[in-house]
This record gives structure tokens, C-alpha cells and sequence, in this order.
């Protein structure tokens, strides 16, 4: 085949309408096909008819269907397919990514939002440092890593990138490999959430450092819940004395 997107991942959107339309089932075909193309340059009718293992008669013909349907607006050689046949067909959607494994093996950069390094501000927030303190250099490094050891940013991308293998959504991570700014927001969300998870599990601790929030991570996970104290009665003993 000439086209590379047989990655399991890569999908194409076909608008529900379609699907519950007369259509053969040639053109239903012929419709994925040019989703999946969308935003390259459009394929002969001899690639399609090769790569969809239909004749050339049977691909004109479901160019013709789709065209009568109002899902496509062909001009020569060029198309637009259209989600809803009640509008003009405008410019086409952008491609979801193709998944690339060796790019998203490390994480995305983290670009600045509104002028704020949004994760670094969490991370600062949560262990009480301000603006212009020294401990700053302190949460840089745990966030970025030192002494070529792995930081939050790669641990989380490790964690984001292990769940989205097992439930096969690595498109999605594609895509926020994609957009700095929107990694940037949920590395800033994953931080608040492990400070407060050390805080719920390690109640004795009287601060929590940048390097603290690293080291646990993965392992504050695996802690258990800290034994609740009501003057030594169980939860459900203490509501039975009240």
C-alpha cells in the first residue's frame, strides 16, 4: 500500500446520517478512506481503488453517491467532505495525529500560559513558596530533573502514557503532546492532586518539599489510607458515643 495509516490508533469520523443512509456500501468505504485523508493530498482514483480493493467503476460511482448525498463537494481533482449535507462544505477538519512512538516517548515541552509556568506555580503553591524565593531553583529541578534523573514532568508522562496504552487511547495523548499549553494545565492539576494525596496519607508531615512531591510520585499510590483517630474508637464507635 501507498499510504501509511494503518497505525491502529488513526480513525475516521463518519457523521451518524451517513451511516443510516441509503448508501452503498462501496461509498460508506470510499467516505472513511478520504477521512482518513484529510489535510493530504488527495489520493488518484487508481490509489483508492488499490488500497480499498474496489474497481475503478465502483470508486467513480461511490464518488458520484456521495457527491448526490450532499457528503461531498468535489472541483476537479480536489474535495471537501461535509459532516452535515445541510452546509456548505467548508475547509476540512484537521487530521488527528498520527501516533508516532519514538516522539512521544518523552514529554512535551512546557510552554508558558499567560506568562505563568502554570506547573512550576502549582508546584511553588502547594510547598509555600513565593515569587523570588531561592527554594524556586529547588522545584526547577524537581520538575524538570537533574543529574540526568527523571523529574515530575517525565513521571507523569510515563503515568499518562502507561494508562493510555492500556485503554487505547494514544490518540489522545498525541494530541496533548501536540498542545504544550494543555500539558502544561494537566501537569498543574496532576501536582495539586499528589500534594493533597501526601497530605490525606502523610498527615504528620509538617511541610512538603518540591523533591518530597517527586520521590512519591508513583509510591503515594501504594500507601494506605492513614488508621483514622477519634480518641482510639473506631469511626463508626465514635458515632455511636456521640
Amino acid at each position: 500500500m501507498s499510504v501509511g495509516w494503518a497505525e491502529p490508533e488513526r480513525s475516521a469520523v463518519i457523521p451518524g446520517w451517513l451511516i443510516l443512509s441509503p448508501v452503498s456500501h462501496p461509498a460508506l468505504r470510499l467516505y472513511a478512506y478520504l477521512a482518513l485523508h484529510v489535510g493530504e493530498k488527495s489520493p488518484t482514483h487508481a490509489q483508492i481503488a488499490e488500497d480499498c480493493r474496489l474497481t475503478l467503476g465502483a470508486v467513480k460511482n461511490a464518488f458520484d453517491e456521495l457527491e448526490a448525498l450532499g457528503a461531498l463537494d468535489r472541483k476537479q481533482r480536489d474535495y471537501r467532505l461535509r459532516l452535515n449535507p445541510g452546509e456548505p462544505a467548508d475547509e476540512p477538519p484537521a487530521p488527528l495525529p498520527v501516533v508516532q512512538h519514538d516522539t512521544i516517548d518523552k514529554p512535551p515541552a512546557i510552554p508558558k500560559v499567560g506568562g505563568r509556568n502554570l506547573a512550576l506555580d502549582a508546584l511553588c503553591v502547594e510547598c509555600g513558596i513565593t515569587d523570588g524565593s531561592p527554594r524556586i531553583k529547588a522545584a526547577t529541578a524537581a520538575l524538570y530533573g537533574r543529574r540526568g534523573g527523571d523529574g515530575i514532568t517525565h513521571l507523569a508522562w510515563k503515568e499518562a502514557r502507561r494508562g493510555c496504552e492500556q485503554n487505547g487511547s494514544l490518540t489522545e495523548l498525541a494530541r496533548v503532546h501536540n498542545d504544550g499549553a494543555a500539558w502544561s494545565r494537566l501537569l498543574a492539576r496532576a501536582i495539586q492532586h499528589r500534594a493533597g494525596m501526601i497530605r490525606a496519607k502523610q498527615p504528620w508531615r509538617g511541610t512538603i518539599t518540591p523533591q518530597l512531591i517527586r520521590d512519591l510520585w508513583y509510591d503515594i499510590n501504594l500507601l494506605p489510607d492513614p488508621a483514622p483517630r477519634h480518641g482510639g474508637l473506631t469511626p463508626e464507635q465514635a458515632a455511636q458515643v456521640r
